[in-house]
């Protein structure tokens, strides 16, 4: 046969009919229902077209950059390797763009996870699952201070203390940059940031 007993020829096969994505792409991943599914592909956005606070910017860039190049030292201190920012501001002050720019800047994809659609036991899935060299966006979390006005049914959804449990405890994620968008600085006073959570809270208004 054409792949004979070297299995080089299959991977150069299956190589050649798996689509490659465009460098100047970022591919923008969903979950929905019980898997992560793609949702579109969009043009990078640069870094520099984002018109954000300065300082917050080069607070930003110097924390990724720490955590990009400090991989082995969290192995080693056996601290498990993720972080996750929490930008806050009201909408139109460049939340969505900046996680867009920072994919781009970074060579990331985006994955993003709705709290709202999302079933409680289902958080620490999603986290765990989502596609390699991507940043997770879990954006509008300040549905989560609401939570005890919500009937019986709508607590299915993701509240405090599952999003404790899906950053923490047995079976946790890594590897992984997740940022979460918030309407109200509010939110980072959740007992759940200032100690899970809360490395680098931009105020983006």
């Amino acid at each position: 046969s054409y792949f004979g007993r070297n299995p080089g020829h299959m991977i150069d096969f299956t190589n050649s009919i798996i689509p490659k994505q465009d460098v100047n792409k970022t591919k923008v991943f969903k979950f929905v229902g019980h898997c992560w599914s793609t949702l579109v592909e969009e043009d990078k956005r640069r870094f520099e077209s984002v018109s954000i606070n300065t300082l917050a910017k080069e607070k930003l860039i110097t924390h990724l950059d720490r955590f990009f190049t400090s991989k082995e030292d969290y192995l080693k201190n056996g601290i498990p390797y993720r972080t996750t920012i929490v930008l806050h501001g009201p909408p139109g002050t460049g939340k969505t763009s900046l996680i867009k720019a920072i994919a781009a800047k970074y060579n990331k994809n985006i994955s993003t996870l709705d709290i709202d659609s999302v079933a409680a036991d289902q958080m620490k899935f999603a986290l765990c699952t989502a596609p390699d060299n991507s940043i997770i966006a879990i954006e509008d979390v300040d549905s989560l201070n609401s939570l005890h006005k919500r009937t019986e049914q709508e607590k299915q959804s993701v509240g405090i203390s599952s999003m404790l449990n899906a950053f923490d405890g047995i079976g946790t994620f890594s590897d992984k940059v997740v940022i979460m968008t918030s309407v109200s600085s509010s939110f980072k006073k959740q007992p759940m940031c200032s100690f899970k959570f809360s490395q680098s809270a931009l105020n983006l208004a």
